[in-house]
């Protein structure tokens, strides 16, 4: 419930604090003293835009900030959802900045607009006769018969099991496209995948090795007439290299018994007839090693001309990557058969899913049908005691067996008719602003023992209507005020004297400056409130003796709610 409501810096607004109690509260004061402005604030943390128009004092922010006791409500998993502290006590605040700019928090945490009319909504259910009233939308009328029904948990499971199979609906539409795009490449994929298959690549160091290999051979006839001219030249000539230093050696050796010098350098000249020998030995062994095997280099050619193609083709510059295209595109033929799997896996579940789906449908649309013939009853004979006694009440259905929705098979719109004669129609064709409202006391009047109702809020239900309706309208307030929160901005007597917290609203003209104020109000201020609305500006004591005993009515409802705690 909204225990407390703080404004400051509002239109007409400097400040003001009012606490609520947790049944009736009404709000009376004469036509201009700002009571739609109070509305106007409540409807800023509900989340209606606002621009810099609503500052009093255009150098200052405006701040409305609403405290909420919400244990009864069930909210955390919805807190939780959109991501913000749960309390139990909850404060919702909306601040318009002088720079235009608005600002909205939940428990201290920054939230959109979007989320402040989440949360607020299930906070505040403000009925105005100019606004979009949830009775005339298709899924809040639906919502009615379910938890008449006493299924909304069914209703929920039902949901949750709904928005799956529309998820796994949307995962069968992708994968079947992404098969019918891999069938219509399949013929391609297939002859690439051919190609790679048949060049058979598997080292991806294949193209250095034959290339250096084709290169060795055609240079072949030079390599082998270089390691003769290196034969020739070290051992093979009447003036080879190793023969003059050997004739150089046994010179030196000679001379070393003169100079030891000569000994040591006899001794060099025998490592470099070693070196000689081992080079023209080497040079030899690696032309034999050359491979001269016919239509050899034919062979690597016509291979090297096979990788450069498919390097080429596939827009790659090594066998690594050509390797790695294969293994790609064999992933690929591999995932057109698991997806024909994954495919027919999930259209059997579909198919289980939605006869699970229908059945459920079937049992909810059968409970809401009675439930309906049931509400319609109900509901045309509490219109006929607020003063529409000639209102008829229709739960037309639209039932579609074949196809699935969110909330089942059933479409229900809520047909009105207010004058007799006249067909029943959707509510926002033909119900008027004092109609709607009245309408909507009336629903709330019965699901108020069924579910945890926000803070209802009436903006001059009472609007148009005397006598016996008024008295039947406050009845009803005063009904649906024993077990939910109720604000109720009224100009009837009647509906005042049932509240037991009485607020009056009045101007305050301090220098050239005008305030709205708003007071608690008790024993004689609220004699003379309700005389007021009884007799106008000037009250008699008549208007004064009716108003006591409007209020005596109040005080023995009281002293019987005292007696029951």
């Amino acid at each position: 419930m909204l225990q407390q409501l703080h404004i400051k810096n509002y239109a007409l607004i400097d400040e003001l604090n009012v606490k609520f109690g947790k049944d009736l509260n009404i709000i009376t004061g004469e036509t201009g003293a700002g009571k739609s402005i109070i509305l106007g604030a409540i409807s800023l943390i509900l989340g209606q835009r606002a621009d810099t128009g609503v500052l009093k004092e255009a150098a200052k922010k405006c701040v409305i900030e609403g405290t909420f006791q919400i244990e009864q409500y069930q909210l955390k998993t919805h807190f939780e959802e959109l991501e913000l502290d749960y309390d139990v006590e909850t404060i919702i605040r909306r601040e318009i900045l002088p720079s235009g700019k608005s600002r909205a928090f939940v428990n201290d945490t920054p939230v959109n607009l979007n989320t402040l009319k989440s949360l607020s909504n299930r906070l505040t259910d403000l009925n105005t006769q100019h606004q979009k009233f949830s009775i005339a939308e298709a899924d809040y009328q639906l919502y009615m018969l379910d938890v008449l029904s006493g299924h909304l948990k069914k209703v929920t499971q039902y949901q949750q099991q709904y928005a799956q199979y529309q998820q796994n609906k949307k995962r069968l539409a992708q994968l079947e496209a992404t098969l019918a795009q891999q069938q219509n490449e399949a013929d391609y994929v297939n002859f690439q995948l051919t190609e790679l298959n048949e060049a058979a690549l598997e080292d991806e160091n294949e193209q250095d090795h034959i290339e250096k290999e084709l290169k060795i051979i055609e240079n072949l006839k030079d390599i082998g007439a270089v390691v003769e001219q290196i034969d020739h030249s070290i051992l093979s000539s009447e003036q080879n290299m190793v023969d003059v230093l050997n004739q150089h050696i046994n010179q030196l050796n000679k001379l070393k018994a003169v100079n030891p010098n000569f000994g040591t350098t006899a001794k060099r000249l025998e490592s470099m007839v070693i070196e000689l020998e081992d080079i023209v030995n080497q040079s030899n062994q690696s032309h034999a090693a050359v491979p001269v095997e016919p239509g050899r280099a034919l062979d690597i050619q016509n291979r090297l001309n096979t990788i450069y193609k498919l390097q080429t083709k596939h827009n790659v510059k090594t066998v690594a990557e050509l390797i790695d295209l294969t293994a790609q595109l064999n992933q690929r033929v591999g995932n057109s058969a698991d997806l024909e799997a994954e495919i027919e896996q999930l259209e059997q579940g579909l198919i289980k899913e939605e006869k699970t789906l229908f059945d459920v449908a079937k049992t909810l649309s059968k409970k809401r049908a009675t439930t309906a013939k049931t509400f319609e009853k109900q509901l045309q004979a509490d219109l006929k005691q607020v003063g529409l006694s000639s209102a008829q009440i229709v739960y037309s259905n639209q039932l579609n067996e074949t196809e699935l929705n969110p909330n089942g098979i059933d479409n229900y719109n809520l047909l009105f008719s207010a004058n007799p004669g006249s067909a029943a129609k959707g509510i926002k064709q033909v119900a008027s602003g004092g109609e709607l409202s009245r309408l909507m006391l009336c629903i709330k009047n019965l699901l108020a023992d069924k579910v945890a109702l926000p803070t209802l809020i009436f903006d001059e239900i009472d609007a148009g209507i005397s006598g016996d309706a008024a008295n039947m309208v406050a009845q009803k307030i005063d009904e649906l005020s024993n077990k939910h929160q109720v604000i109720c901005i009224t100009h009837l007597p009647q509906m005042a004297s049932k509240g037991t917290h009485h607020f009056e609203v009045y101007k305050e003209t301090i220098g050239s400056d005008t305030f709205t104020r708003i007071k608690q109000i008790e024993q004689d201020e609220r004699v003379q409130a309700i005389a007021k609305l009884l007799g106008g500006s000037t009250t008699g004591e008549k208007a004064i003796e009716n108003a006591k005993e409007l209020l005596y009515q109040l005080d023995y409802k009281i002293d019987e709610k005292n007696e029951q705690y």
